[in-house]
């Protein structure tokens, strides 16, 4: 590398010119991160009337009852696999969340573009958090938020109302503070640090996971427990309380009762170690594919021949395991390839990332390095072993220490540095930012398609003979009981001749009807984009829940968004 240009064995920069110079000194003198909020709100705001989508509406129903009654946030009924249940059985996330869209729409109601301007805010001091975070690990703490801000991980997370975001946002924060605190001796800052992560724990029980990252760093770094160990008792209370007070109000404590429900679901197999470390490389990888972008740069001429050769082994063996889930690799016709290959650029990046932690540590062996290591690992072992099910929400708290890792080791092979260094970054951070929007374009139609199912179906079939029943939940029954629609319950509805039931074939808790007593009378189609989709359990998309396939998110031929509408012709019952 030279002062005019950066040479690679893929690529080849020449001299940026007179722009270059201009942008160097601006850079060199401001950092990067003047640029990260603009581009975050450029790809943010085209989605921020997205509707609500997946698990979004258990939020929704909690903020409403916490309107109601606000010291009792899960005490209503809801319907979700299929019957009615106590929505503290059902919900497996903490109430704050909850209690912010409350507060949002207290002012500005439940429309959707209110309250996803309501989330641009948590989304916008995480990133904040990262720059703060990676200016204690590395020079151009910017690129790192840089990198957050372009994955599809961080991007369509923070597109929904769910509570990852804000559970990220405190995260950041508590861990910016514990280094800081533990760094220059202030027990205030490590106080600070520990009332975000009891926030962050009552935002996503994930962030348990907070305290003894924490506690490992300060341990790792003085080597003698002093002044820093009392605050972490801090978030530790206030899990027992909520714990106490959630089984004072419900009969059970929420914590335990959430992680009953992923133990009892993905109770460790060995058999399923090697699919699920797989799908576990495969979501890591591909809701961080930015990290991919800059792959040529990260690495020397010998050691990107070792990467191919590993990435062409993957193509080939990935395939002998025939089947991940549901998805077939090979099928009467042979190996789908462009469903391997696509699979192998998931895992090959996932593994990537995770290599590039491990060598750090290698290189640095100290606190941050282990630090950052632990903090990796721990989120990965978590989201792919702990967890009820692999989905890019779980890895979200990844989102920070790939980008701080990624500019490390840019650091390390001088990679940042020179005239030519935001022309360079800029290209890739251009790609990789197409890509993302490309993802959350595919999952904001996605979300868009039940919301115009519910409308059209409400506008076509209200006024009918019978009433509108429906299956499937997610989005879709949000919008469908805003037109007016009941949910089936399969243990207590009562249906009568004329009643119509519908149901998504694209979507969660649908059951078989009787073909001897349900005519299907109709089926409309939809198609949100036809070469890239989140969520489609035909091609195994799975972004939310590997339960629908391996791939974070598909690109290929989609299928469309069906949804049956079937007339019950039998006795009332």
């Amino acid at each position: 590398m030279n002062s005019s240009g950066f040479k690679c064995s893929a690529f080849s920069f020449g001299s940026t010119g007179f722009l270059s110079e201009r942008c160097g000194a601006f850079f060199k003198k401001r950092g990067l991160f003047p640029v990260v909020l603009p581009v975050f709100l450029v790809l943010y705001l085209p989605f921020i009337n997205k509707a609500f989508h997946i698990d979004d509406p258990l939020f929704l129903w909690s903020a409403e009852q916490i309107l109601s009654h606000p010291l009792d946030f899960y005490g209503f009924m809801v319907n979700w696999y299929g019957w009615d249940m106590p929505a503290f059985e059902v919900v497996k996330n903490p109430p704050l969340a909850s209690y912010y869209i409350a507060a949002a729409a207290s002012v500005f109601g439940l429309q959707e573009s209110a309250l996803h301007a309501a989330f641009l805010i948590p989304a916008i001091v995480a990133l904040v958090g990262v720059y703060r975070i990676g200016s204690h690990f590395a020079r151009h703490p910017g690129v790192a938020a840089l990198v957050a801000a372009t994955s599809p991980l961080f991007l369509v997370s923070s597109t929904t109302v769910m509570c990852d975001i804000l559970a990220v946002m405190f995260w950041t924060w508590s861990s910016a503070y514990w280094l800081e605190g533990i760094e220059e001796g202030r027990v205030g800052k490590t106080v600070i640090s520990a009332f975000l992560a009891a926030l962050c724990i009552l935002a996503k029980y994930t962030g348990l996971c907070l305290v003894p990252l924490l506690f490992i760093f300060a341990l790792t770094r003085k080597r003698h427990i002093k002044f820093w160990l009392w605050p972490l008792l801090i978030p530790v209370a206030t899990s027992f309380l909520y714990e106490y007070g959630t089984k004072m109000m419900y009969g059970h404590g929420l914590i335990f009762s959430a992680a009953s429900y992923a133990v009892g679901i993905n109770s460790f197999d060995w058999g399923k170690l090697l699919p699920q470390t797989i799908v576990g490389l495969s979501f890591l990888g591909g809701t961080t594919i930015t990290v991919l972008f800059f792959f040529p740069f990260l690495w020397k001429r010998n050691e990107l021949i070792r990467w191919g050769f590993l990435f062409i082994g993957l193509v080939v063996l990935i395939p002998l395991q025939t089947k991940i889930g549901d998805i077939r690799l090979i099928d009467e016709h042979g190996v789908k390839w462009p469903d391997a290959t696509l699979l192998s650029l998931f895992v090959f990046a996932g593994i990537h990332i995770l290599a590039v932690g491990m060598l750090d540590f290698w290189k640095n062996r100290d606190a941050y390095g282990f630090l950052l290591v632990a903090w990796l690992f721990g989120i990965f072992v978590f989201a792919c072993f702990v967890n009820w099910s692999i989905n890019a929400r779980s890895f979200l708290p990844a989102a920070p220490v790939v980008g701080i890792l990624l500019i490390r080791r840019l650091d390390r092979e001088g990679r940042l540095s020179g005239q030519g260094f935001p022309a360079k970054v800029g290209l890739l951070f251009v790609l990789a930012a197409a890509l993302t929007a490309w993802v959350c374009f595919a999952d904001y139609k996605l979300a868009g398609s039940a919301r115009n199912a519910a409308e059209y179906i409400g506008e076509k079939h209200r006024g009918g003979e019978g009433r509108i029943w429906f299956q499937g939940h997610w989005g879709f029954q949000y919008y469908m009981q805003k037109e007016g629609a009941l949910a089936l319950d399969i243990q207590k509805s009562r249906l009568t001749p004329g009643d119509v039931v519908v149901s998504p074939c694209n979507n969660s808790n649908v059951h078989p009807l009787n073909p001897s007593v349900f005519n299907l009378v109709e089926s409309i189609e939809w198609f949100p984009a036809r070469r890239i989709s989140t969520m489609n359990h035909v091609v195994g998309a799975g972004f939310y829940s590997d339960v629908w396939g391996p791939f974070p998110f598909f690109v290929g031929a989609i299928p469309p968004e069906k949804y049956d509408i079937h007339m019950y012709t039998g006795p009332a019952r």
